[in-house]
């Protein structure tokens, strides 16, 4: 910027006007032109940075998130796991697609899916009639096991010796059902952590647990450890069951990863 002397004369002005590069005290705005260039190609640089930068992330993203091809949750053998159902066709393709894809992609070293919500902590199976949810169940099971995922199914039936020696069933009770999916899911929490494997913990009929209910002001505590598994609580754990209380399954259900569907041909 230049000072250049002021003269409140006509003709100073003129002189001014003419030759105001001449006077050294008066003071003169820079050029326009120089700061339209300056901010320019401070404008331009900064562009090409962020084109750089978001390139750069797109390149990141596509090497972290490559996906495992949906062939990882089929068996060879058609005899195997769902591959022996020759109904339920849409059931069936929902649980490849919604629960077994997940974890055998997690098992193959896919952390994305562990972080993201595509991992489901439960599986709902629901029908209005008891046929077919056992036998979709247990092929279910068998499909896991046969992709190497760690399973647990819980017994219907206890065995005791009585004073006779005589070998006496029984069906366990609540009590014992329950007891038997907290030491499980002890069990599984305690793989997870030592050794980074999941495990599905077959529950059954979900309504010889805990009373079923649509609405309920207040969940069992069964209820609260189903909903804190593959949490920070228990992690690692996965639980899979079914009902034929189909309006009767908790609302709560709904805010958890947890998938619930129809048995469908």
């Amino acid at each position: 910027m230049k000072v250049l002397p002021v003269s409140f004369s006509f003709k100073g002005i003129q002189q001014r006007d003419n030759e105001i590069n001449n006077y050294p005290f008066l003071y003169t705005a820079k050029p326009h032109n120089g700061l339209r260039k300056e901010d320019n190609n401070r404008f331009k640089a900064i562009t090409a940075s962020l084109a750089l930068i978001a390139v750069a992330v797109t390149l990141i993203n596509l090497k972290g998130r490559k996906k495992l091809p949906e062939s990882i949750v089929e068996l060879a053998e058609k005899s195997k796991g769902l591959n022996k159902l020759t109904k339920y066709e849409k059931t069936v393709s929902e649980l490849k697609e919604k629960i077994i894809y997940p974890l055998k992609a997690i098992n193959l070293g896919d952390n994305n899916i562990a972080k993201s919500k595509k991992l489901k902590s439960g599986l709902i199976i629901t029908n209005t009639h008891k046929d077919g949810l056992e036998e979709l169940t247990s092929a279910l099971m068998e499909h896991f096991k046969e992709l190497g995922i760690e399973t647990k199914d819980i017994s219907e039936i206890t065995t005791r010796i009585n004073s006779k020696g005589e070998a006496v069933h029984r069906n366990i009770r609540r009590n014992e059902r329950i007891k038997w999916v907290y030491n499980q899911i002890q069990n599984a929490k305690k793989s997870f952590e030592e050794e980074g494997k999941y495990t599905v913990i077959n529950l059954g009929d979900i309504g010889k647990l805990t009373d079923l209910k649509i609405i309920k002001s207040q969940k069992s505590n069964f209820e609260d450890m189903l909903s804190n598994l593959n949490g920070k609580t228990y992690p690692g754990v996965i639980w899979t069951g079914w009902t034929t209380k189909t309006n009767s399954v908790p609302l709560f259900y709904n805010d958890l990863p947890v998938l619930i569907t129809k048995l469908m041909d």
